[in-house]
């Protein structure tokens, strides 16, 4: 097979793919496949799915401060699929068409502790399980259990950027801040020169004989980095080996994969949605991390904008979903809606929110038990404990935090926790 520029540049992600039966699925899993939908930012639960009590100088500055009461531009706590959901159909109708159509299908999981307050520390928390970011995030992890183990061209695609692959790197797809993926795969897209450049890229292009010459040369690297190793680096060596026909597998899949992306340009959250089921049906991989941008959601300055924040991200939620329905992928797939942590329970002089770390998720779909709530916060939005086997507070439970979460996800997608996230108990509320 000749080596072309897409050849060589997909190819150097395989030095670190990760080595074959390094981690397994273990039986019992409630999906095929994960979709997670990332507010990155941090959200303000109180908009949506964790709505408090209003109460002129109370503990929580909800929605309602911004809402002028006239017409549909009212707050209300409504019960949707058997969900209390705060609602203004003025300015976020699609938070009350979410719960309207797919609250039946989700378990709103509240009160999840962060264990931070700073965004990345935060985010590593709640994608991991761990303080640590040389660690795989569950989508990664469950992707490379699930998908490399069916031979997929990959175990996850990451549209976010957030996500962490650990050991897991080659098995990973990064669609890239703009797209850059599709350059690598489609040869007829090519980055641009730059302006004052009197040339035009690519700057090379390989005879068919130059092809030949640089797939037997790096086929020579191969072998005498096997030889120089003295055997300590085989597993390695062959799982390079490997990988040369999943990304073959992948390039095949390349009009899937970036066909409808620009380069240049990052993908909108609705676009994100639509390739994500792409993904799924195509047969790329097993896992998709979706995102919308940290600007809209990390308000400080004006709470104000979590209205549009919230109407936007759940006009794609809702669209992620009929996607998946209409495709006969719903029941196979759990989606996974968070965000690193929420804002405060007050706002501040500048009228916006900081920091808080006591969240909410959503759990939507393949194997989850829907129409119900998992888990609470306090009337000053702080985590009370649970049950973790049932979600249900009480006071002789524990409280639910991001490592319980996740090991939950792994579990529930038939990953061994254990194996990642030793000695923490699975969140099992939502099954």
């Amino acid at each position: 097979m000749p080596l072309t520029r897409r050849h060589v540049l997909l190819g150097g992600a395989a030095a670190t793919v990760v080595p074959r039966g390094a981690l397994g699925a273990a039986s019992g899993g409630g999906a095929e496949f994960l979709v997670v939908l990332f507010a990155n930012g941090g959200w303000d639960v109180t908009f949506a799915m964790d709505p408090k009590p209003r109460v002129d100088g109370g503990p929580v500055d909800g929605p309602w401060v911004d809402a002028s009461g006239v017409g549909e531009d009212t707050e209300e706590v409504r019960v949707l699929n058997g969900i209390p959901v705060q609602c203004n159909d003025a300015r976020r109708r699609s938070v009350t068409g979410f719960f309207e159509t797919w609250g039946d299908r989700t378990c709103v999981v509240n009160g999840i502790w962060t264990g931070s307050i700073v965004h990345q520390p935060s985010r590593i928390r709640m994608l991991t399980g761990t303080q640590h970011p040389d660690r795989a995030d569950f989508a990664t992890i469950v992707g490379a259990a699930r998908g490399v183990s069916v031979d997929l061209p990959l175990g996850t695609v990451d549209f976010s950027g957030l996500g962490y692959s650990g050991p897991y790197a080659a098995t990973t797809g990064r669609i890239g801040y703009s797209s850059q993926l599709k350059a690598l795969l489609d040869d007829g897209t090519t980055f641009p020169a730059p302006s004052w450049a009197d040339y035009t890229l690519p700057t090379f292009s390989p005879t068919s004989e130059e092809e030949e010459a640089l797939q037997a040369h790096l086929a020579k690297r191969l072998a005498a980095w096997g030889e120089a190793s003295g055997g300590r680096d085989a597993q390695l060596v062959a799982d390079i080996e490997e990988s040369w026909g999943r990304r073959q597998r992948l390039i095949e899949k390349a009009d899937t994969i970036a066909g409808r992306l620009s380069l240049g340009g990052q993908p909108s959250l609705d676009l994100q949605a639509d390739v994500a089921v792409d993904l799924l049906l195509g047969g790329v991989c097993h896992t998709v991390t979706l995102a919308s941008s940290v600007e809209g959601w990390d308000t400080h300055d004006l709470n104000a904008l979590q209205h549009d924040q919230f109407q936007s991200f759940f006009t794609s939620l809702n669209r992620l979903c009929d996607n998946l329905h209409r495709n006969g992928l719903l029941d196979r797939t759990l989606v996974v809606v968070a965000s690193e942590m929420t804002r405060t329970p007050r706002r501040n002089y500048k009228t916006g929110k900081d920091h808080w770390s006591h969240t909410s998720q959503l759990w939507i779909g393949g194997g989850v038990r829907g129409g119900r709530v998992a888990g609470a916060t306090n009337g000053s939005l702080e985590s009370q404990p649970v049950d973790l086997d049932t979600g249900e507070v009480t006071a002789a439970g524990v409280l639910n935090k991001y490592d319980n979460v996740v090991a939950g996800i792994l579990e529930h997608m038939g990953v061994d926790a254990a194996e990642h996230l030793p000695g923490v108990v699975p969140f099992r509320g939502a099954r």
